[in-house]
Parts: C-alpha cells; structure tokens; sequence
C-alpha cells in the first residue's frame, strides 16, 4: 500500500486558506454589524439588493425635486416680497398723489414738484424690478444677461420704458417680448412629454417672470370725467414717467384719465402677485407630499437593506461563533506552522 505524505507546503497553503476564510467572514460580520445592514454585497442577497437600488433611485430623484422646490420656493419668495412690498406700496402711493392733484386746486409750480417726484419714483421701480436672484434677472423671463428694464428718450425727449430692449407699448402680449418662454422645472409631478418632444405644462411648474405681464404691456384707451380720451401705456412705470410729463403740462384732464389707467394696471399686479402665490402654495404642498414619499422610502431602503434590533441580535451572535472559529485557528497555526528551521530536521 502507497504512503502518500503530505509535504509542509500543501499544510501551509490548507492553513492558510482557513486562516482567511474565517478571517473575510469575521471582517464580513463586523461591516454588517457596523453599517447595520444586511448585506454588504448584492451577490449575497440578489432580489432585496434589486429592489434596494430601485428604492435608491427613487430616493435621489426626490432629493433632486426637492432642490428644486427649494430653489423655486425661493425665486417666488423674493419675487413675492418685491412685488408686493416695494412696487405695490409704491403704485398706491401713485395713485393717492394723483387723486390729490385732481381734486386740489394745485399750483403750476406744486405740480412741477410732482413730476419731479413722479420721476423718482419711476426710477425706483426699475431698479425694483431689476433685482437679481443668483445668475439671473428676477423679472426677465429668461434673460439672464442684461437688465430686464430700461429706458431711452424718443425723438420729442420723452422718457420711453423699455423691457428686454423693446417698448413696453410695442406688445399687447406679454409673451410678444424677447426672453418669454417659459422655464420649467420639476417640483415633484413627473415632467411629461407630448409626441412632439415638448414639455406638458401641466407636469411642471413655469418659474419665468414675465416683467411685461406683471407691469403691463402694450396700450389702451380711458377716458376721463368729461368723457374725453386718451391712449395711454397699460404698463405702470410707463404710466409714471407719462404723469409726471402730464403734471410738467398742468394737464389735469390727461391725469384724470391716467387714473383709471393707474387702477387697471393695479388690479393687473394684484393678478400677478395672485399668481405667484398659487405657486408657494404649490410649492408648500409638493414640498409635504415629498417629505412624506421620502420618508416612506426610508422606511422601505432599511427595510430591504437595515437590520432590526432582531436581525441585529443574530448578527452579533453569528459573529462571536466567527470569533471564536477565527481565534481557534489562530491557535492552531502555533502547530500546523513550523516556528523555525529546527521543525524541518
């Protein structure tokens, strides 16, 4: 009968294969333990490792929608604050001055005054309406590289309001101007696309500011007590600037009239700051539906992927019997592996 020996080599390499197979599972067990997850590797549990990594798509999208809606909560927010605080408190002081001069027996030189006045507070309303957020004129739909307001002179001297480089009295349409597509974004409803590629209103939230549809745009005729017309701007700064020429002129009758025209473009801002905060509305209510999705999609990633105290428990357990496989090997190395050259003689 064949003795086969077994040579040293082949004992160390038995060894050492043992050494580290109880050395990656004990390694294994403390990374679940520490990480307090049930698998480490999606080769240990396929299935849950799929559905974990659905779950952690979802979970970055939300994080996405969520920077969004806190990006738009807070153009809306600044756009809400100036509309309603700087140019709506200015436009009512507008048109109280304007009453005032029509039904008090005012002096040439009072209403000079007021022109002068009247023309400063026009040029507030432009910067007012200039303000920037981050990379971006607030009011100028997509322009984000030149101010949204300006003004130039016309052929008679007249100061002429300008919204993205065209008359403001040039369009009756908002959407007529340069920089006036809309600019959609994803707060939390899924954008969706018609057959043509373009993006369903619907699905998204517009967070353009058209500044010629909050102000007004194009031109429109009122008449005054006396029934006499006139052709005035519906856009309120132009409107301001068109008054205090009116007040230079000591035309009452043509101030008369603007006030009608000053109402209807009020009303019109209200709409517009209506509007804006329909959309914080909506804002407020994405942003609680998303907090309540991710946090049942938490629920659900430690679910698939966490331990509980339960499966925690087991975990420790396994590992103190991995523990004490890992140390009796260690014990047995001081036999299986010779210390010096001396063993081999």
């Amino acid at each position: 009968m064949a003795v086969t020996r077994i040579t040293q080599n082949a004992t160390n390499r038995m060894y050492g294969r043992n050494f580290n197979r109880n050395l990656n599972a004990m390694t294994d067990m403390m990374n679940k333990i520490s990480a307090q997850r049930k698998f480490v590797r999606a080769s240990e549990n396929p299935i849950s490792a799929a559905r974990a990594l659905a779950v952690r798509k979802n979970m970055v999208r939300t994080d996405t929608q969520q920077a969004n809606l806190n990006s738009a909560e807070g153009i809306l927010n600044v756009a809400e604050s100036t509309l309603r605080e700087e140019v709506n408190d200015e436009v009512k002081d507008i048109i109280t001055r304007i009453e005032t001069a029509i039904n008090t027996t005012y002096s040439q030189e009072e209403l000079n005054i007021m022109g002068v006045e009247l023309r400063t507070i026009a040029d507030g309303l432009i910067k007012s309406m200039n303000i920037d957020y981050g990379d971006r004129q607030l009011f100028g739909g997509t322009n984000n590289s030149e101010l949204a307001f300006t003004t130039s002179l016309d052929a008679d001297g007249r100061t002429i309001v300008n919204y993205n480089g065209v008359n403001v009295n040039s369009y009756d349409v908002p959407w007529d101007f340069p920089s006036s597509d809309p600019i959609f974004t994803d707060v939390g409803y899924g954008i969706e696309y018609d057959d043509n590629g373009n993006i369903i209103p619907d699905s998204a939230m517009d967070l353009s500011l058209n500044g010629a549809e909050l102000l007004g745009c194009g031109t429109a005729t009122f008449k005054n007590e006396n029934g006499d017309q006139y052709r005035l701007s519906n856009n309120v700064i132009q409107l301001v600037y068109d008054a205090a020429v009116a007040c230079e002129q000591g035309d009452r009758d043509k101030l008369n009239a603007m006030l009608d025209g000053f109402n209807s473009a009020h009303s019109n801002l209200l709409k517009g700051i209506t509007n804006i905060g329909i959309k914080q509305s909506s804002i407020e209510y994405a942003k609680t539906r998303l907090d309540e999705y991710e946090y049942n999609l938490s629920a659900a990633q430690l679910e698939l992927e966490g331990m509980s105290e339960q499966d925690l428990a087991e975990a420790i357990t396994e590992y103190s019997s991995v523990e004490a496989a890992y140390s009796a090997v260690l014990q047995m190395g001081t036999s299986v592996i010779p210390s010096s050259i001396w063993d081999f003689m």
